[in-house]
């Protein structure tokens, strides 16, 4: 009977996850009433998402990284900014990536955001912070971010593009492509992107996941994303 109702939870929030990044994308107003129990739902899960996401570590952060690899060669990041971060594992993933950078995460859920500042602590990190907000009103600067990213969450692509800075870039993770309840295709991630100001636009996949990258035009030059395999 445990293992049912485990399996029902299961796909309940699998099904919340998909109407949650339905709302996001056509930047509803509806996304208010959703927003309080989205956050009880990942409160509930903050006890066991680490172990929960350890199971497929080398899955996890592969999009990801095949992301970042697309990214100018010697473009280094001064701010970046995980959008729907959680525990922090992705936030910790990219400051070991760009150590010299200020690294941010932000969720909604004060309990997984608790695991992420704990680790800080412990690991001795300042530059890594964690920060409760909701993706749809940032409460960050506008034009301040280097790098936005959001790893298997809804992009609310209004407020990304306000904080993200000219010549800076966003990245759209999915480890598992589509299986991944919150997703969305590599045409209508870059579809919104432009219609954003994200010029620079490419989509690709790595193992089984897939990203979009889009970069702004800087205010003079611009170095253009490097297309290479595994993208299109």
């Amino acid at each position: 009977m445990n293992r049912l109702r485990e399996l029902v939870r299961g796909r309940t929030r699998r099904l919340w996850a998909r109407g949650v990044m339905q709302l996001a994308m056509r930047d509803s107003p509806f996304w208010r009433l959703a927003r309080t129990p989205t956050r009880r739902i990942f409160d509930g899960l903050a006890p066991r998402w680490d172990t929960m996401v350890a199971s497929q570590e080398q899955d996890w952060f592969q999009a990801l990284d095949g992301a970042l690899d697309h990214l100018p060669t010697g473009w280094q990041p001064v701010r970046i900014l995980e959008i729907g971060a959680g525990t922090g594992r992705g936030t910790f993933h990219l400051a070991a990536r760009f150590p010299s950078a200020i690294t941010i995460g932000l969720d909604l859920s004060t309990a997984m955001l608790h695991h992420g500042q704990e680790r800080a602590r412990e690991e001795q990190l300042p530059a890594v912070h964690f920060v409760a907000g909701d993706g749809a009103t940032l409460p960050i600067t506008t034009k301040s971010v280097d790098l936005a990213v959001l790893l298997n969450a809804p992009p609310f692509f209004d407020e990304i593009a306000r904080v993200v800075r000219p010549g800076g870039a966003i990245v759209l993770a999915f480890s598992h492509g589509s299986r991944q309840p919150m997703y969305v295709s590599g045409p209508t991630a870059a579809r919104h992107l432009r219609r954003h100001g994200f010029n620079d636009v490419i989509a690709g996949w790595a193992g089984e996941g897939t990203f979009v990258i889009g970069r702004r035009t800087p205010d003079r030059t611009r170095h253009a994303l490097t297309p290479s395999q595994g993208t299109t």
